[in-house]
């Protein structure tokens, strides 16, 4: 293994404590050395070792703790080639003994004349000697034992970073720089918040917060380091013994290869500076979020978690009392924070005049005009709307899907599912690998009534993996709608078995779109019946009964509740409701006929099964008919229900 290595397996293997130890077997003071965290402990003790020719020794130590790893590998990665008569003739080593010699000469009187300053003579000395990656150069320093208010010089000796799952985001926090003598655990403090938030109470959050163990100074550390661990956002600043001032900024964009906008327009959009007095009482984590949200957006990605995430992380500050981190300047960027500030505190008034003056300040930004497009659209403003997303299309890259989306969707609130369809359409055109393209168009045939088209879109949308319940809903309500009974109960306890929140997807419609869209109760409602959860199924079907009371699906949904609950009067209400509705609505026939016969009107029902007994679905339906008349189908088990009992 070469160094780089063998600090990784040291820091890996042991803890704190174990090092001491170690230290202690090897007679070192570990508090001498260098930091004040195990990486760079570990990266002084190596170092050490090497400048003391003490590597065997330290290997030996290694060996008798933890003897299952090869650490004597080490010396023979990095072993000097032996020389002697046969590899080297006695005047060539002189010769070369004694340019070495001159080398050293010059470098030593080079130093003297510049006198470089302490903070500076590892950077420039590294400079001018090219050294090979495996041979990383420790500065040895005569005063007393550095910390880490010495920011890392990128590209030495790297500190481990644990790495993130392929569909997660890094956030790399650095130390804090202190700019007074009393340090003070800034930095511990911000990363347990952030992983709290983002990775304790939001279960479903794909962020992955990691404590970077060096200071950065600069935008250009900060990138470097980013790009070195494909962090996508990363965080770091200074604090005094009032408050802390962090830096907030895009990272690596290696995650978003479909990046469709030039750095430049992100980072003066969403870098932010931010200040905190109170790092237990305030929080960066709805600033994270705006990036990331960002990034997902203008790299043609799903913005679906980013926005619930986003929501969810204003939620819990609500619950628990804590505030934003509060945002410094003037600018584009503050004026979008302040945008999300006022948007998830439900403020739209005011979160729109904030896009308002990000726009006077930045105008031309088609992201600024996609986001206040999306306001109005909340604000159940349609005409602006329109108008701020189109400029948005006009300003912004070609085959951008967001916009078309944004756009079908308030077709869609405005009860035009043709012109949705439109919008919707290019999206499965330009992203056929996306689930979020194939379900828009579903959800449009399924509202229109074209369920062999919403079906297919819904398998297809499946089959792409949505992080979201939204296909698996629909595609139970279209199984159902064609009497696939037993499809619609697989399909069910998929739903129960991988999105089991029922107000996750209704959380994120309505931090997207407003009140007047009926797709999240919808969801909801779904979802909560799958976990028999009547009583709020009923609550769900209110919420889109005092928007929208002509939907027949609904009403079934109702009367399936109320059925379950044994009241068998309202169950027959809401069924004859969704008959009225929809005539060729099969399933609320079967239901009205269960709750008849419960009620003792035995006429009734077979009416009702005769007229399942003469539709064209009859062959799905009429098998239940028998099951009912005996009393073993009922809304009871009829989620559960299997041919084979």
């Amino acid at each position: 293994m070469d160094w780089s290595e063998f600090r990784q397996q040291v820091t890996l293997a042991f803890n704190e404590d174990e090092l001491h130890t170690l230290c202690f077997d090897l007679h070192i003071d570990y508090e001498s050395l260098s930091g004040n965290n195990k990486n760079v402990k570990v990266r002084e003790l190596i170092a050490l070792m090497r400048r003391q020719n003490r590597v065997p020794e330290l290997v030996s130590v290694l060996n008798d703790a933890r003897p299952h790893i090869a650490w004597g590998s080490v010396l023979e990665t990095n072993a000097s080639p032996a020389i002697g008569h046969e590899n080297m003739p006695d005047v060539r080593l002189v010769a070369a003994l004694a340019l070495g010699l001159v080398v050293v000469a010059i470098i030593v009187f080079l130093f003297l004349q510049t006198q470089p300053t302490p903070e500076t003579a590892v950077t420039e000395l590294t400079s001018a000697t090219e050294v090979p990656a495996s041979e990383p150069v420790t500065a040895v320093s005569t005063a007393a034992p550095a910390s880490t208010n010495t920011p890392l010089a990128v590209g030495a000796t790297s500190p481990v970073i644990a790495p993130v799952e392929a569909d997660e985001y890094m956030v790399l926090v650095a130390q804090l720089e202190p700019l007074t003598a009393n340090e003070r655990s800034v930095t511990r403090f911000i990363v347990d918040d952030l992983k709290q938030m983002l990775e304790v109470a939001i279960p479903f959050s794909n962020l992955r917060i990691r404590e970077y163990p060096e200071i950065i100074t600069t935008d250009g550390q900060a990138r470097a380091v980013a790009e070195e661990y494909g962090a996508a956002v990363i965080v770091w600043g200074n604090y005094d013994d009032v408050v802390a001032e962090v830096e907030v900024q895009v990272g690596s964009l290696a995650l978003f290869p479909e990046m469709l906008f030039d750095r430049a327009l992100l980072e003066h959009t969403f870098n932010i500076r931010t200040q905190l007095r109170n790092p237990r009482q305030e929080s960066l984590s709805p600033r994270l979020m705006g990036i990331i949200f960002v990034l997902e957006l203008a790299a043609n990605q799903s913005t679906v978690m980013g926005t619930a995430v986003q929501a969810e992380t204003y939620a819990i500050l609500n619950r628990t009392g804590k505030s934003p981190s509060s945002l410094i300047g003037d600018s584009v960027a503050v004026r979008n924070y302040q945008f999300a500030d006022a948007l998830f505190s439900g403020n739209l008034t005011e979160a729109i005049g904030h896009l308002d003056e990000a726009l006077n300040l930045g105008g031309g930004n088609p992201i600024l005009y996609f986001m206040r497009g999306g306001a109005h659209s909340q604000a159940a403003d349609f005409k602006n709307a329109t108008i701020d997303v189109q400029t948005a299309i006009r300003l912004g890259p070609e085959k951008w899907v967001n916009p078309h989306e944004l756009l079908g969707f308030i077709a869609l609130m405005q009860s035009d599912p043709q012109r949705a369809l439109q919008y919707f359409e290019n999206g499965v055109q330009w992203q056929p690998d996306q689930w979020r393209s194939f379900y828009n168009r579903a959800l449009v045939n399924f509202l229109m009534g074209n369920y062999e088209q919403a079906r297919a879109d819904m398998d297809q949308a499946i089959a792409l993996n949505p992080e979201v319940n939204w296909p698996y809903v629909f595609a139970i309500q279209t199984a159902l709608r064609q009497g696939r009974l037993l499809e619609a109960i697989t399909l069910g306890n998929v739903v129960l078995e991988k999105f089991p929140d029922p107000v996750l997807g209704n959380r994120i419609l309505k931090a997207s779109t407003n009140n007047a869209f009926v797709i999240g109760p919808i969801i909801s409602g779904v979802t909560n019946g799958l976990l028999q959860q009547w009583q709020q199924v009923l609550r769900d079907v209110e919420s889109v009964t005092a928007v929208n009371d002509e939907i027949p699906d609904v009403y079934w949904m109702q009367g399936f509740a109320h059925c379950n609950l044994q009241d068998y009067e309202a169950a027959e209400a809401s069924y004859t409701r969704a008959i009225e509705l929809d005539a060729g609505f099969i399933l609320p026939y079967l239901g009205r006929a269960a709750v008849r016969l419960q009620q003792g009107n035995v006429e009734g029902a077979e009416a009702d099964f005769q007229t399942i007994e003469n539709s064209e679905l009859r062959d799905a339906f009429a098998p239940f008919i028998p099951l009912m008349r005996a009393r073993q189908l009922t809304c009871r088990n009829f989620l559960t229900f299997s041919q084979n009992q």
